[in-house]
């Protein structure tokens, strides 16, 4: 986000260069359709930078060349038709038993809140939805949900007895869960894995991969930080979000994220800490000189933890609020209800609201639609 004198909207375009000691960001056209100029310059007073984050491949070989991830709407779409496409070519005669079981094996790497939480409704869509509706004759001791994790448990932000409450459940609805077990190499079929207390390499087949095991900053944020020396994993940021060693440049969201986890919740904060910061500086008196001086008569922004949710799958969540010193925990029917509330709240507008919760009733009386997208 750049801003000058005047708002103005330059349309659908994405900024490929950062040239703080200039005042200006170098943009081209992000849309299909090109005009006589696609390249362009934008003059700023104050820019803040919020470009997020993308996946994290650690450079392990075949994961960007095969797996799946979650950041885009393109990814779910992508995501849906491959799990079809699994279904269906399983469900093809004369399909040899051994093909049918990697083609119904669903892997998902990474056992933070993204990865539970997708392996719970991925579960709950092919056993609730899929199984019933349009593969009523699928083998069901094929299907197999897959979630492995290089850490020694998943959920490491949660109390112990959240991580246990969501692994026994997993076990129950046949979700396995394998801990301390890294992916060192993806192939189209199959990857390799590596237990951390041993030698040997397993080679699994499988039929989907999704890949949510980290994140790194975009391309244009590792430039700005290699052009201002800075040497951490994300732009480096001071107590009122301003990048360092910068005076007009600021930067929130997932491109800053180190000592505060990357959730929506601290971009929430940050946003609107950001949106008080400025609007006080505008209508200051004619005697404040800088941004600079502004920040120092302000309070420094602080994150203020309201919880954390995940869903596990059965209408059921679990829910982690209060200090780290005294966390208060929920597991189960209740915490579900009150992470659908947390959500619906922070939903925009009636309207977004009222489609929102249609498409929830819809889902909960006739299932969710198994077709393509």
């Amino acid at each position: 986000m750049a801003f000058a004198n005047d708002l103005l909207c330059w349309g659908q375009a994405e900024c490929t260069d950062i040239d703080h000691k200039r005042n200006k960001i170098k943009c081209k056209a992000a849309g299909v359709v090109r005009g006589d100029t696609a390249d362009f310059e934008v003059e700023y007073d104050q820019l803040v930078i919020t470009v997020g984050a993308k996946p994290a491949t650690f450079g392990i070989p075949g994961v960007a060349e095969h797996g799946f991830f979650l950041k885009e709407v393109q990814d779910a779409r992508a995501i849906r038709n491959r799990i079809v496409d699994c279904l269906e070519t399983a469900s093809i005669p004369g399909q040899s038993p051994e093909t049918k079981k990697r083609l119904l094996h669903f892997v998902i790497v990474g056992g933070g809140p993204t990865g539970v939480e997708f392996s719970a409704e991925l579960h709950d869509f092919l056993r609730s939805d899929v199984a019933k509706k349009s593969f009523p004759d699928m083998d069901k001791e094929c299907v197999r949900i897959s979630l492995y994790e290089a850490m020694p448990q998943v959920l490491n932000m949660f109390e112990k007895q959240l991580v246990q409450y969501t692994e026994d459940k997993f076990k129950r609805e046949g979700i396995n869960v394998h801990t301390n077990t890294a992916v060192i190499e993806v192939g189209d079929t199959c990857l390799k894995t590596k237990r951390k207390e041993a030698n040997e390499i397993e080679e699994v087949p499988y039929g989907m991969l999704v890949w949510v095991a980290g994140i790194r900053v975009q391309d244009v944020a590792e430039q700005f930080k290699k052009a201002l020396g800075q040497q951490g994993r994300s732009i480096e940021i001071n107590e009122y979000c301003r990048v360092k060693d910068t005076q007009n440049v600021w930067a929130i969201g997932d491109c800053t994220f180190g000592a505060l986890p990357p959730t929506a919740q601290v971009a929430s904060q940050q946003g609107k800490y950001l949106g008080r910061l400025f609007n006080n500086f505008a209508g200051s008196s004619p005697q404040a000189l800088d941004m600079h001086s502004h920040c120092l008569s302000q309070e420094p922004f602080q994150f203020k933890n309201r919880g954390a949710f995940a869903y596990i799958g059965g209408s059921q969540a679990i829910l982690q609020t209060g200090s780290s010193e005294n966390p208060v925990v929920l597991g189960g029917h209740e915490a579900y209800f009150a992470y659908k509330a947390a959500y619906f709240s922070k939903l925009l507008g009636l309207r977004n609201r009222l489609m929102v919760g249609t498409d929830w009733f819809k889902t909960q009386v006739f299932g969710r639609d198994p077709s393509r997208v």
